[in-house]
């Protein structure tokens, strides 16, 4: 790996750290925020070798599927999922595209227990209610980081 991408990847790191801490606190995603990290990823990707990853064209298919799924679920749950998750879910499709296109799935189910485990938690200890708002950006996150290790543990 080069400077260059790992710069890349520091810099989208801290933009999903910044997404983490105002999605918790907020409940608000900064789409600017996510399409900069977007921009950031694909103009480094032009710097790592093909050979080194799927590379970009697994980066446009990662981006597109992750954005594909986040726009059904925002459609079918009646405003459950925010546009700000939605426009999340390229730069996280990016990421795993990167790796492995066919991460995106993985981090889908991830993404999926975790809240789903957090809002069992949440709900049983009574520290949530029925309409209660529950961030799903770390969420979508943290299933990503954890696809992205899987399929390199893995790959």
């Amino acid at each position: 790996m080069n400077w260059a991408f790992a710069g890349g990847l520091a810099a989208v790191s801290a933009i999903l750290a910044t997404h983490v801490v105002i999605d918790v606190y907020v409940r608000r995603l900064l789409r600017e925020l996510s399409y900069a990290g977007f921009v950031i990823f694909l103009l480094c990707s032009f710097f790592v070798k093909p050979m080194e990853a799927s590379g970009t064209s697994g980066l446009l298919v990662g981006a597109f599927s992750m954005g594909a799924i986040a726009a059904l679920l925002v459609l079918v749950s009646r405003g459950a999922l925010g546009l700000g998750d939605f426009h999340l879910a390229p730069l996280l499709g990016a990421i795993l595209g990167w790796f492995s296109p066919s991460a995106v799935l993985l981090a889908w189910m991830i993404t999926a227990i975790a809240g789903a485990l957090f809002t069992t938690v949440g709900l049983v200890s009574k520290r949530l209610s029925r309409g209660s708002m529950i961030p799903y950006g770390p969420f979508m996150i943290f299933g990503t980081l954890v696809a992205v290790v899987v399929v390199g543990i893995r790959g």
